[in-house]
């Protein structure tokens, strides 16, 4: 037994930490559930565990979430080793659309000198106009003018296809 030798050597491989890429679509307009999240993750060891939560009790476990409404979104995820990695990220929307009419009444109801003027906000400029109204009237403009009494309807859509109307 003397003179005899036994070696033996182990390598430990350090496992590169959890990385984690979010794409995110906000909603497209206010209120709506268009937004989307993407996962990209790398790093750590697979397999992955996804666990999402968000607003009014949203939860999913999968890497790619959709139809999502504005406001804070977290992720926790795990990998086969056990490390763990969280990250949170905010869907924003824009703004509702507002309308504020000014208008100026025909001063007579067989005397089409009535106008309205639209000045709209929130949405996603730029914003395109429908106007309609009595005997067939139709307009795109922003400020309609030489009008007869009635009823006119306006619908604004902003460049998102988001619509109001008044």
């Amino acid at each position: 037994q003397a003179g005899c030798f036994v070696s033996n050597s182990i390598e430990i491989v350090a496992v590169d930490p959890i990385n984690l890429g979010l794409n995110a679509i906000d909603p497209n307009c206010f209120g709506e559930s268009s937004g989307s999240i993407e996962t990209l993750i790398g790093g750590g060891l697979e397999p992955y565990q996804i666990s999402w939560t968000g607003p009014n009790g949203f939860e999913a476990s999968n890497d790619t979430i959709e139809d999502l409404s504005a406001g804070e979104y977290s992720i926790a995820i795990s990998d086969g080793g056990g490390c763990e990695f969280s990250e949170t990220i905010l869907l924003s929307e824009p703004d509702a659309i507002s309308i504020k009419l000014n208008s100026a009444a025909a001063t007579c109801a067989n005397i089409a000198d009535g106008s309205i003027e639209a000045v709209v906000s929130g949405g996603t400029a730029d914003y395109t106009f429908s106007w309609t109204g009595p005997a067939g009237f139709e307009s795109d403009q922003e400020a309609i003018n030489s009008l007869n009494s009635g009823e006119y309807i306006l619908i604004v859509t902003d460049n998102n296809d988001c619509e109001q109307a008044d």
